[in-house]
């Protein structure tokens, strides 16, 4: 992106309760015609992960299960859609298989991890956390191409593509930062950063997967900032988080805006919690400008 072009939509984050908001300009909705419910792309994902009706009509809530909630028109002609970060860890009613549902282990002398001294056996609910993914992938794939450019005055800042599959590099993503959104990432240090990336991925994480306060300390969420303003971000996962495109070097180096793609996003999890710091990043960009 080597030139600013009016924004069609944004990314933004919200801490309490924490959600991921999707702003769409009210222009590009006029003049795109949205996926329609019985589109391969929506019947694949529907019969993939079993699940509910998806609904494309954005005067209403849309995603699969109405999963973004339609919060009207801003100020700035965007229809404002809030998704919610779901909780997929869950504790069942059963005894812990480790324990016995006696809270400790005897080997190891301690707390039973298994469990996290619940007594009960816990497991992953995937249907939440796929329901958002699938959701933002039918709406990226949607928001993925600009016919006519919109009457915002504000510059489209990023944009990203998700994909949604199942086993390894199924959560994965990839896009641009603008020209704007680069030079303002150039003026930060890794810290700046971090203060502003971190918490939100955090707050996503722990949401979904119920981890401690405590036990966080544990994960690796990070920032490295490159120079010219390329910038890699990293959260829980063998390697896992996005990064300049190999090719990106060019545009980087000469003040443009550049390609990002994700390395080893192999669960719904880690795209969202990635997406919550890259939304939270996008925000305080967006502020700066005004």
């Amino acid at each position: 992106m080597q030139r600013d072009l009016p924004c069609w939509y944004e990314l933004s984050w919200q801490d309490k309760p924490s959600a991921l908001i999707l702003k769409i300009h009210k222009d590009f909705i006029e003049n795109q015609q949205p996926l329609p419910p019985d589109s391969p792309l929506i019947k694949l994902l529907e019969k993939d992960f079993e699940l509910d009706d998806y609904n494309s009509n954005f005067s209403e809530d849309v995603g699969f299960g109405n999963v973004f909630k339609n919060r009207g028109e801003d100020e700035r002609g965007f229809v404002v859609f809030k998704a919610e970060i779901p909780q997929v860890k869950r504790v069942s009613e059963r005894k812990c298989p480790n324990c016995k549902g006696s809270k400790y282990d005897t080997d190891l002398d301690r707390e039973c991890l298994y469990c996290e001294g619940t007594g009960k056996k816990i497991y992953i609910d995937w249907k939440p956390a796929h329901t958002l993914s699938a959701s933002l992938t039918i709406l990226t794939t949607y928001l993925s191409t600009l016919e006519k450019e919109t009457s915002s005055k504000l510059p489209q800042l990023l944009t990203l593509e998700t994909i949604t599959q199942h086993d390894m590099h199924g959560g994965e993503f990839w896009g641009t930062i603008g020209l704007r959104f680069h030079n303002y990432l150039k003026i930060q240090t890794e810290e700046s950063i971090s203060q502003i990336v971190v918490p939100p991925m955090k707050n996503a994480y722990q949401k979904m997967l119920g981890a401690s306060s405590s036990s966080l300390s544990g994960y690796r969420f990070s920032v490295l900032q490159w120079k010219n303003g390329a910038l890699c971000i990293n959260c829980p996962g063998d390697a896992c988080g996005i990064n300049p495109q190999h090719d990106a070097e060019y545009s980087i180096e000469h003040g443009h805006g550049y390609k990002f793609d994700c390395h080893n996003g192999d669960t719904p999890m880690q795209q969202i919690t990635l997406i919550a710091g890259l939304a939270a990043l996008h925000d305080c960009a967006r502020k700066e400008m005004k």
